[in-house]
């Protein structure tokens, strides 16, 4: 009994990890290495967001999703300054286009995360969606002086 109590207690642990979705990577605009995770959390919210479909990507900086179903696209751009002694100066802007032509309309994001300082390598979340039940939609991130 002890052990069948235990493997429910792992499984039900489990099942609360977050889900990689995706990771993109990339030099920004001021020499600055930075690496996304796309997350889905809970794991059963990515049966949740399974309707994001679409694409993401990162160039100079500019984070994209695009969902080909609703023509939606969505996303932010990361700015960052390096402040020495493993520190970066992070801001994060709307997207003003979408990522390439036709009739994707913009779909937007919950408020941006303010400015803020990061030690190199440290995560940082940014919200993309969140369901009905305490599902969350996540890209996290990390920055590095050079490419780790």
């Amino acid at each position: 009994m002890w052990r069948s109590a235990v493997l429910l207690v792992v499984l039900a642990a489990g099942g609360c990890r977050p889900v990689v979705l995706g990771r993109a990577e990339g030099i920004l605009p001021g020499g600055a290495y930075l690496r996304v995770a796309r997350q889905a959390a809970p794991s059963s919210a990515v049966a949740f967001f399974s309707g994001f479909g679409g694409s993401t990507y990162l160039a100079e900086g500019r984070r994209y999703y695009t969902e080909p179903k609703s023509l939606a696209y969505s996303g932010y751009e990361v700015r960052a300054r390096d402040l020495g002694n493993g520190q970066f100066a992070v801001y994060f802007l709307r997207l003003g286009a979408p990522p390439h032509e036709g009739p994707y309309r913009p779909a937007p994001l919950p408020q941006l995360p303010r400015p803020t300082v990061l030690r190199e390598s440290e995560p940082f979340e940014i919200e993309l969606a969140r369901g009905p039940e305490g599902q969350r939609l996540y890209d996290r991130l990390s920055l590095y002086r050079h490419h780790p």
